[in-house]
């Protein structure tokens, strides 16, 4: 009966002496009612009882109907059936109780699940207490014993009620992306049909005054400073990158003492082409200065002078000035071969560009987990339906579960309840994970929604196969520039 797990909890509990008037006055048999609630917080020191709730096995159920109880005495009949647990089941079958002093008190797992499936303000504090408790006496608590199928408010969709969450958000996210996590709730949790309204509303909140907190109303000539890669993920359209001039310079630039003969012939022809003097055209400014760079307010580039040097000597920002002007588009691949380009030589400045995306952390990653291993080229194949996905690989990761807690350190989310059980439910041991490497950028639209909206249709499609009743434990998708660095790394570290 749970005996080893209870030495530490509190016998002389409120209602205690109500309990044993039950017992004693009403004839309830012992062992044939069980004391839920919060009653599993209070004899543990969380928080008093404010009430003495109880179930019972049909003996008890049926002579409850003829007592009169007092006020402060809730009998339930069905409170968790829709975790598919009987009131029997939970009198009966010791996982599901502890004893204490000849008094079955509901295990504090089953509160917690009562409490995710509640919108009630003191129950989303009791899942505050219980996720500290189940961290802080992992020998007093069984994740198994949880339930998520009636949780009120999904993690991936949740909105940022308590200020800690809205201030990671805003930090995280920017203005732009925590007001799509709130529209996006209240689109997915409201009747009101706003769906017509958020895109404008999106749409607006993203203009570069809003985006980096630019509080007055000019727009045109404002002077920022922009990090690099947000600036070269502005640079893609639905037909590619659109700025393999960028690229070419810093080739020219990172070979210039190089005995690199195919980057110089490949230089020397679209230098030649485009009637480029090498030397200017390079670029060659002082390291994190001259660099100057004019965009429109989508960030395209209209027209920059020294932006090649800053790209090769890794200088996170560069100085930005807003215009109306149209972008410099038009140095895609199909410029690459009208310069007289081979197909051998393209992949060389491709493999650049890649290069490129690698340092500045324009990959997204998807992780399939080896809960999903039978099924990884599946899922590959539904992810490539609906993203641009760049390179696939398995991997073999030796800690496996220092990969995990390092992957979603960079995500922020490794003290939560909901990551300790990825962890559990995944475990230690080396396992293979299927990594694909994504370019959200050239999607029309919101890439990292997309990309966020394909991983939850997936763990969706697949949860049943892992038997998670989340999909949590299926496949994880960085969202950041800086995971992608970080996922990056990391894959190089543990390959």
């Amino acid at each position: 009966m749970n005996m080893e797990k209870i030495s530490h909890l509190d016998a002389d509990f409120r209602y205690k002496s109500d309990v044993e008037d039950l017992i004693t006055e009403f004839g309830l048999p012992r062992d044939g009612f069980c004391l839920v609630g919060s009653m599993s917080l209070a004899v543990r020191g969380l928080r008093e009882a404010g009430d003495l709730d109880l179930c019972g096995d049909p003996e008890v159920e049926a002579m409850i109907e003829s007592i009169d109880l007092p006020s402060h005495v809730d009998f339930h009949t069905q409170r968790y059936e829709k975790f598919g647990l009987s009131n029997e089941e939970i009198v009966h079958n010791p996982k599901y109780h502890d004893v204490l002093d000849g008094i079955k008190i509901v295990r504090p797992e089953l509160k917690f699940s009562t409490a995710l499936s509640s919108m009630r303000e003191k129950d989303r504090m009791d899942v505050v207490l219980l996720e500290e408790y189940a961290f802080n006496n992992p020998d007093d608590w069984d994740w198994d014993l949880v339930s998520f199928e009636a949780q009120v408010i999904e993690d991936n969709r949740s909105l940022p009620i308590l200020a800690k969450d809205f201030t990671f958000s805003l930090k995280a996210r920017g203005l732009k992306g925590t007001a799509r996590e709130v529209l996006t709730y209240l689109r997915d949790n409201t009747e009101i049909n706003i769906s017509n309204k958020i895109k404008p509303t999106l749409n607006y909140l993203s203009t570069p005054r809003y985006k980096y907190g630019i509080g007055h109303r000019a727009t045109n000539d404002l002077h920022l400073s922009v990090k690099i890669d947000e600036l070269l993920a502005s640079q893609f359209t639905e037909d590619g990158f659109q700025r393999y001039d960028l690229v070419a310079r810093s080739v020219m630039q990172s070979t210039q003492n190089s005995q690199s003969i195919d980057f110089e012939q490949i230089c020397e022809k679209i230098f030649r082409k485009n009637e480029w003097d090498n030397k200017s055209s390079a670029g060659e400014v002082e390291y994190g200065k001259n660099v100057s760079v004019e965009t429109n307010s989508g960030l395209e580039i209209v027209s920059e002078s020294g932006l090649s040097t800053a790209l090769t000597n890794g200088v996170p920002y560069v100085p930005v000035v807003l215009t109306s002007g149209n972008p410099d588009f038009g140095y895609d691949e199909n410029w690459l071969r009208d310069s007289g380009l081979s197909d051998d030589e393209l992949r060389v400045l491709r493999d650049r560009l890649s290069q490129f995306m690698d340092e500045w952390g324009l990959k997204h990653y998807i992780i399939i987990w080896p809960e999903a291993s039978e099924y990884f080229d599946e899922i590959e194949a539904a992810c490539r339906e609906r993203l641009h996905v760049l390179e696939s690989e398995s991997v073999k990761i030796e800690d496996f579960e220092g990969f995990l807690r390092k992957v979603y350190a960079a995500h922020n989310a490794t003290n939560s309840w909901q990551f300790e059980r990825k962890v559990r439910l995944l475990g230690g041991e080396p396992k293979t994970v299927r990594v694909l490497a994504v370019n959200v950028h050239t999607y029309d639209g919101d890439g990292v929604e997309h990309l966020n909206d394909t991983k939850l249709s997936i763990r969706e499609e697949y949860k049943d196969v892992t038997g998670d009743d989340r999909g949590n434990i299926i496949l994880h998708s960085t969202e950041f520039f800086h995971e992608n660095r970080t996922a990056h790394r990391l894959l190089e570290q543990y390959r």
